[in-house]
């Protein structure tokens, strides 16, 4: 009797090292998994594998081009800017409200309107980037930087770009040129002054007003008078 539980102990024994061990290895596996995924996400290439040309335009009117900017730990500036092919101009966002140092904020609609040729100077500069051959994100692990997004939309087709973390996570140079280019074409840094207007200048310094008193000439002695009286 007691030799056969002893046998059922060194089974029970077995089995359960036995699922020690494959569990050990599922959960080594498992990290193996991980690190391989985030290693060839952080160091894989600027671009897909499988090239996507940039398609042709037929209809302009159908051209929507819109980079947001968002928020980060710091003062980023948060807006969103869209153009369309007549090139009207959408600004969506917030703008200083109080002059420096206090940096307040307040939500601002703007419109505005670029030249057809700006438009197409918009339009070639994607089509240099190769914009339809990228990644839709380029990402890190962080939580304290501004996410950028950039897209094209045009004869029913749509383009989204994802940066968050620029040049840092491998994204094409071509993508952080075009996102300062539509800030430049546009003009959003118009907007981006105290309140959408220019930097008006500080009060002056408070002082001290002191009246002015004024003078009193002495009275005037007629010194022969005087002699005359000695």
């Amino acid at each position: 009797m007691t030799e056969s539980v002893s046998r059922r102990l060194d089974r029970r024994a077995a089995l359960f090292f036995r699922l020690l061990k494959w569990a050990g290895l599922t959960l080594l596996l498992s990290f193996l998994i991980l690190f391989l995924v985030g290693y060839f996400y952080s160091h894989r290439p600027s671009r897909p594998w499988i090239e996507t040309r940039f398609p042709k335009i037929s209809d302009w009117n159908s051209l929507e081009i819109i980079l947001s900017r968002g928020p980060c730990l710091g003062e980023c500036r948060v807006y969103k800017v869209a153009v369309d092919g007549l090139g009207n101009v959408v600004f969506d966002g917030d703008v200083p409200s109080v002059p420096p140092p206090a940096y307040g904020v307040a939500h601002r609609v703007y419109r505005s309107k670029i030249s057809e040729t700006s438009v197409h100077q918009l339009f070639t500069a994607f089509q240099k980037a190769q914009f339809f051959w990228l990644y839709d994100e380029y990402g890190m692990a962080a939580f304290d930087l501004p996410k950028y997004k950039i897209s094209i939309a045009f004869d029913g087709r749509k383009k989204e770009v994802v940066d968050y973390g620029g040049t840092a996570v491998s994204i094409p140079k071509e993508v952080r040129d075009l996102e300062a280019m539509i800030d430049r074409v546009v003009g959003t840094s118009r907007w981006m002054t105290y309140d959408g207007e220019r930097l008006r200048p500080e009060p002056p310094e408070p002082r001290l007003i002191i009246p002015e008193i004024p003078k009193v000439e002495p009275p005037k002695i007629n010194v022969e008078k005087l002699e005359g009286l000695r």
